[in-house]
């Protein structure tokens, strides 16, 4: 072992993956300083705290990381990606009808978390932190005044409360950080974990504080600015609230962000106003856009893409009844999408939830100018049709009939870079279209391989059973693959959804692989939802509390050697 240290990095993780145990490497890096060396990168690389069961128990408790990271700072330059489940935030605290009561954070703790907050930068190096108002719940009759007053020096609630203490001086954001901080709410805890990591490159984040402790600090003071940061993956609180897009600008404007991925993100607060997104032409590094479940103003969704300087993937799919018939519709987001037409090559678009089939949102029109485009998924009412008021009105089998209202033929609607598409949600009246389509398929769209439909009716074919047999022989003659996922092993449309609930016990919903569909376990079925996983190592590691050893080692063996067979 003396001489590990001076071979080369690649020969010594080849090395490393041979061992049969992870533990047993783990405990070589606790003895070998050339060992830890080496490990040390891999083991620090990826950080999550579990979910609230865990965080509440101490058991994962982010604190225990944190103080690492206070005892050797040097740790924190391997963290690339952190991946944190639900955490509760001051408002949980503050109102009534919450039962979270956190301990409050011990002194030495506490001063830990404070030196490393004012050494990022993300409060002042004068506040005054020892000598706060202690935070308290309000009462049921005070919850409709709910705000943050407590920490700024509005003198409303003091005027209201004469018996009130004079409000802390300083900065209100560093006060109310401070306070959250002493009370030992996660939310404060986030904040100034997110502040040490500088070279962190991916951030996922389950549940946007939705401003009741400000991150504008966070992102526009610290030293290292996340300079290195490429992509941000958020959703709003409980995976169901949501939350105003408008706050993440500074992290968008940042040089390196390559991917924002959003869940339930808006531009209208909760009294119903307009914060529109505001991006300078060209000011925004992004190249890959994944909007799920959320609802944007024509004018804002315009200004996000002309702030992109070459976007390749765009996805966007349509947010729930709360948020999503005050949007966009499908011809305006072509117009806001034409100026992306030279670099963007893959386009997802579904406008077709359940919920909306009474909101016309348009037929997107032409493509023929997005000359980059190799991929295209559309739902048939924005590619071709809308159900019509009169279907939806009479019901049965009538509701599931689309009629087609673009003049243009499918062909002459998409670009001749095309390579695959996808059209989903459509019904029987796809097959003359498709047949249509064929019969000038490889001058049009000489470049297409494959073409998938996803029909709402598993026995669309059957109308015509000659016509779907002419069809499946043309697209076999034009050497074009075809393939159709019926409605029983339809892929999950929302593909954020497991991620948003994989932290929230008590709203689990899963897609089955082998069954092909969602599956719901209420809190109290949670221990069959572990049971039904059979082997797998999250069923294992659920029940005997301890490391899956094999699977851990495979998996390590896949990181140190990727290329092995």
């Amino acid at each position: 072992m003396a001489g590990l240290s001076d071979l080369p990095l690649e020969l010594v993780l080849w090395v490393f993956s041979y061992v049969d145990d992870i533990a047993d490497l783990l405990n070589l890096s606790l003895v070998c300083k050339a060992v830890n060396i080496h490990v040390e990168p891999l083991v620090y690389r990826y950080y999550t705290n579990s979910d609230r069961d865990f965080t509440e128990s101490g058991s994962r408790s982010m604190r225990a990381f944190f103080r690492t990271l206070a005892i050797r700072p040097e740790l924190a330059l391997h963290v690339k990606s952190v991946d944190f489940y639900p955490w509760h935030i001051k408002r949980d605290f503050k109102e009534p009808e919450w039962d979270y009561k956190p301990k409050r954070m011990p002194d030495q703790v506490f001063e830990t978390y404070v030196n490393a907050a004012k050494k990022a930068q993300i409060m002042d190096a004068a506040q005054d932190c020892y000598s706060l108002r202690p935070m308290r719940q309000l009462n049921p009759w005070e919850s409709f005044w709910f705000d943050d007053s407590d920490d700024d020096s509005d003198g409303h609630r003091r005027r209201s409360h004469p018996t009130r203490s004079t409000p802390s001086v300083g900065d209100p954001h560093d006060i109310a950080l401070a306070r959250c901080l002493r009370q030992g709410i996660q939310e404060a805890e986030v904040i100034v974990l997110l502040s040490q990591l500088s070279r962190l490159e991916e951030m996922n984040l389950r549940g946007w504080p939705g401003g009741s402790l400000s991150m504008q600090k966070l992102f526009s003071r610290t030293p290292h600015g996340f300079s290195a940061l490429k992509k941000l993956r958020v959703s709003g609180i409980d995976g169901e609230l949501e939350f105003l897009l408008a706050e993440l600008a500074p992290v968008l404007r940042l040089p390196s962000m390559r991917t924002l991925e959003a869940y339930c993100a808006t531009d209208q607060d909760d009294d119903g106003r307009r914060k529109i997104l505001a991006f300078e032409p060209g000011s925004l590094s992004l190249t890959n856009i994944f909007l799920e479940f959320c609802a944007f103003s024509q004018h804002s969704i315009a200004n996000l893409l002309k702030g992109c300087k070459a976007l390749e993937k765009f996805t966007y799919i349509t947010g729930g009844p709360s948020i999503g018939p005050y949007q966009f519709t499908a011809p305006e987001l072509r117009e806001a999408l034409l100026c992306q037409k030279g670099t963007l090559k893959y386009f997802y678009l579904d406008l077709s939830m359940e919920w909306s089939y009474l909101d016309d949102y348009g037929i997107i029109g032409s493509l023929t100018e997005f000359e980059k485009l190799e991929e295209l998924t559309m739902d048939y009412g924005a590619l071709r049709a809308h159900m019509s008021i009169l279907d939806v009105w009479t019901g049965g089998d009538e509701g599931h009939t689309m009629h087609a209202h673009l003049d243009q033929s499918l062909g002459e609607q998409l670009p001749r870079s095309l390579q695959r598409l996808n059209i989903i949600a459509t019904s029987h009246i796809i097959v003359p279209i498709l047949l249509e389509f064929l019969e000038h398929a490889t001058e049009r769209n000489p470049m297409l391989t494959r073409l998938n439909i996803d029909p709402m009716d598993k026995d669309y074919g059957l109308d015509d059973p000659d016509e779907y047999q002419e069809m499946l022989y043309r697209f076999k003659k034009a050497g074009i693959t075809f393939t159709e996922t019926l409605e029983s092993e339809r892929q999950p449309r929302s593909r954020m959804n497991s991620w948003v609930s994989e932290g929230y016990p008590n709203n689990l919903v899963r897609w089955n692989t082998r069954k092909r569909r969602y599956e719901r376990y209420e809190a109290s079925k949670r221990h069959l939802y572990i049971a039904a996983l059979g082997n797998t190592v999250a069923g294992r590691l659920y029940q005997n509390h301890r490391p899956a050893r094999r699977e851990s080692t495979l998996r390590t063996a896949r990181i140190l050697r990727p290329n092995r067979r």
